[in-house]
């Protein structure tokens, strides 16, 4: 591209329209807060199937209602960090701060009908936001009540571990209603394994530096798994109590983790631990 181009494209970005109600609820698009809320059925489930099933009872259109098949404005929250979207859209002239993710997420999550097994990835995602201890619930959810079921009479967010739980048992189960034959849905599959090493270990790479943040969910007791990281092998284990990253034998540099704020050096054959009780939390120590 030319730099006339590339100075074009500067201008028409910043003048980008984002529909944003005043309380901070980011519209899935403009007017769609002017949309009726969707019927419920008595046992407050809400999928694809029941979706027909309530329009051809009631009449009336899809798109008259407050109701999406897959997760739509949570994408933000589920592709960009808090400091990602405020520079975002602060760049087109909107303001944007923390509390505006936990409010959309609340706003949303009854809205989805999850017809599709991504759905359930980025929703397992978007609610370890809010509640990391207990988001893998929403991928699995096979012998518990359906989610909308808990939205509606206990006033319950699924939370992540639901979410990561029934997208985990997708195929398995065959949830969509028949498409499991046509062929496995591999991008679940990939989903789910990047849920549990990225999203319940804060695992982040930023400025070269590897950065831990874990908090597994309350039925996961331990987690353990090894990644390859600028050319270094590392085990990974993870409990209640305690991370350690270990360097396995290789011939690379040392390299760099962050925790809690402060940046260790991890070199061939090392260990770091890090406790995960203390608040705030505190590195234990650094073993060879």
């Amino acid at each position: 591209m030319t730099v006339d181009e590339l100075d074009l494209w500067d201008k028409v970005s910043r003048k980008m329209f984002v529909s944003i109600q005043p309380d901070g609820i980011i519209n899935q698009f403009e007017g769609h807060e002017k949309l009726e809320e969707f019927p419920w059925k008595k046992d407050g489930k809400l999928d694809h199937k029941v979706v027909n099933q309530v329009l051809e009872q009631q009449g009336g259109q899809l798109n008259q209602y407050k109701v999406s098949k897959q997760a739509d404005v949570l994408m933000l929250f589920y592709l960009f960090s808090t400091e990602e979207l405020k520079e975002l859209l602060e760049r087109i002239g909107y303001k944007f701060d923390s509390s505006m993710i936990p409010l959309n997420i609340l706003h949303y999550t009854p809205q989805m009908a999850h017809n599709s097994t991504l759905s359930r990835i980025t929703h397992a995602w978007v609610l370890s936001r809010l509640d990391r201890a207990n988001a893998w619930k929403l991928l699995y959810g096979v012998n518990t009540k359906p989610i909308s079921e808990k939205l509606t009479e206990q006033n319950f967010l699924p939370n992540s571990w639901d979410m990561f739980l029934e997208a985990l048992s997708s195929d398995y189960f065959d949830i969509q209603g028949g498409s499991t034959p046509e062929g496995i849905h591999i991008g679940a599959m990939a989903g789910t394994l990047d849920i549990v090493q990225r999203c319940y270990t804060g695992l982040v790479i930023k400025d070269h530096i590897l950065w831990l943040d874990p908090k597994l969910p309350d039925s996961v007791k331990r987690l353990s798994f090894n990644i390859r990281f600028r050319k270094q092998s590392l085990r990974i284990e993870i409990t209640h109590a305690e991370a350690v990253i270990t360097a396995l034998q290789a011939l690379a540099e040392p390299i760099r983790i962050a925790f809690a704020g402060k940046v260790h050096e991890l070199t061939n054959s090392q260990s770091l631990r890090f406790s995960l009780i203390n608040e705030p939390q505190q590195e234990l120590n650094s073993t060879k």
